[in-house]
């Protein structure tokens, strides 16, 4: 079933479009190397062979995907599991440079607690 010709596809059309062994799932590989038990991520189309990979490639195991409604929330839940599990990372996938504050903001609260995260002269 997982290698038939997709209904509404061509043979060759298949062969273009479909991929057996893609690299998302190479990607799943190094990262349960890793051994980080969750992922958080907010789901965008710029990584859904990723996500797609995670969850049927990488049975949705160490790591385990969780879905997010905001980037901001992925890299918020990750600081806060890190903080309570003693140290122990978990992984965040996210998208757009624009985001680069908000993980800046986050990053900063962790090396200096009881801030708010902005830089002070």
């Amino acid at each position: 079933m997982e290698y038939d010709v997709p209904e509404g596809y061509s043979a060759e059309e298949a062969r273009e479009y479909f991929v057996r062994h893609p690299g998302s799932d190479f990607m799943v590989d190094v990262i349960k190397d890793l051994e980080l038990p969750f992922i958080t991520t907010n789901p965008g189309s710029s990584f859904r062979g990723l996500h797609e990979s995670i969850v049927n490639y990488g049975g949705n195991s160490k790591p385990e995907l969780l879905t997010c409604p905001h980037e901001e929330q992925a890299i918020a839940m990750a600081h806060g599991y890190a903080k309570v599990a003693g140290g122990k990372p978990i992984g965040v996938l996210v998208r757009h440079r624009w985001f680069a504050a908000c993980v800046h903001g986050n990053v900063q609260r962790l090396v200096r607690p009881g801030t708010d995260g902005r830089a002070r002269r």
